[in-house]
C-alpha cells in the first residue's frame, strides 16, 4: 500500500533516521503499540487497519502513516480532529479538497482523505526540497494505492460546526449544545485534548431539536483536566461535528 525505493528518486524506505513508524497495525490493541494514548481517536471512529513507513534520503525522513476508518464518514471525523488544531495551511489540490499542508516549527505535516482513508505524511524539516518531496510521495500514495476519486466529486470538507460550547473559554465547566442533523435521538459526545488523547464522553439530551448537556472539567478517571484547548466531537448517524474550545485555570 505504500510507494515503492526511489519511486520518488533518491528516497528509500532504508534506515530512517527520526520517529517513522513501519509496519501495519490491524486491531486497536497493535495501533497502540504504534502510537499509544492517540489510538483512540481512529478507534472510536471505526478503525479497520494500518500501515506506516518511513522515508529517507541519507539526510532526513519522510513517514506516511494510512489509516483505513472504515467508511468516508469515519475517515473525515479523523481528519476534521486534526483539522480543526491546524493553526494556518496551505491547500495542495492536487491530491484533492482535503488536502492541507501545515508548515511547524520543526516539521511540516499534510494531510487528506480519499474515500474511506486517512493519510498523514509528516516532514521532518522545513526546507523547500523535502517538502516537495513528501508531496510527491503522497502524490504516489493517493494516486497508485488509494487513488484520489476519478470522474467523481471529492471529499469537501466543511468546517462549520453545529456545536456550540458556552462558556468559551472556561474554566472548568462546560455547557455543550448541538444542532440534531437528522431524524434520531441518538447521539454520542466525546472529549479530547489536542493531541488526540480521549478524555472522557458527555451525556447529551435532547430538547426541541437540540442536544444538550454539560461537561464539569473532569476525566473518564475523574481527574480535573490542565488548561489547554480541547476539542468536542458529535456523532449522529453519519453526520460528525466537531469544535474546539479553551480551559482556562
Amino acid at each position: 500500500m505504500l510507494p515503492e525505493n526511489n519511486t520518488v528518486p533518491g528516497w528509500t524506505k532504508s534506515n530512517p533516521r527520526f520517529a517513522c513508524q513501519v509496519g501495519t497495525a490491524h486491531t486497536c490493541d497493535e495501533l497502540s503499540n504504534y502510537i499509544d494514548g492517540g489510538a483512540v481517536v481512529y478507534c472510536n471512529l471505526g478503525y479497520v487497519s494500518s500501515a506506516f513507513e518511513g522515508y529517507g534520503n541519507g539526510t532526513t525522513d519522510v513517514c506516511i502513516q494510512i489509516y483505513d476508518q472504515g467508511t468516508a464518514a469515519n475517515a473525515l471525523g479523523v481528519y476534521q480532529l486534526f483539522y480543526d488544531n491546524m493553526v494556518s495551511y496551505e491547500r495542495i489540490d492536487t491530491l484533492g479538497d482535503s488536502a492541507r499542508l501545515e508548515i511547524q516549527l520543526f516539521t511540516s505535516e499534510l494531510l487528506f482523505i480519499s474515500d474511506k482513508f486517512f493519510v498523514r505524511v509528516v516532514m521532518w524539516a522545513i526546507d523547500s526540497a523535502l517538502i516537495e518531496a513528501g508531496k510527491q510521495l503522497a502524490s504516489h500514495v493517493a494516486t497508485g494505492v488509494i487513488a484520489v476519486e476519478k470522474g467523481g466529486k471529492p471529499a469537501v470538507i466543511s468546517t462549520a460546526s453545529p456545536i456550540m460550547a458556552n462558556p468559551e473559554p472556561s474554566t472548568g465547566i462546560l455547557w455543550i449544545t448541538y444542532r440534531a442533523q437528522q431524524a434520531t435521538d441518538k447521539v454520542e459526545c466525546l472529549i479530547y485534548d489536542c493531541a488526540g488523547r480521549y478524555i472522557c464522553p458527555v451525556d447529551l439530551r435532547l430538547l426541541d431539536a437540540l442536544f444538550s448537556g454539560f461537561w464539569n472539567g473532569l476525566t473518564y478517571a475523574r481527574r480535573p483536566v490542565s488548561a489547554g484547548h480541547y476539542l468536542v466531537l458529535v456523532k449522529q448517524g453519519h453526520h460528525i461535528a466537531v469544535k474546539k474550545f479553551i480551559i482556562q485555570k
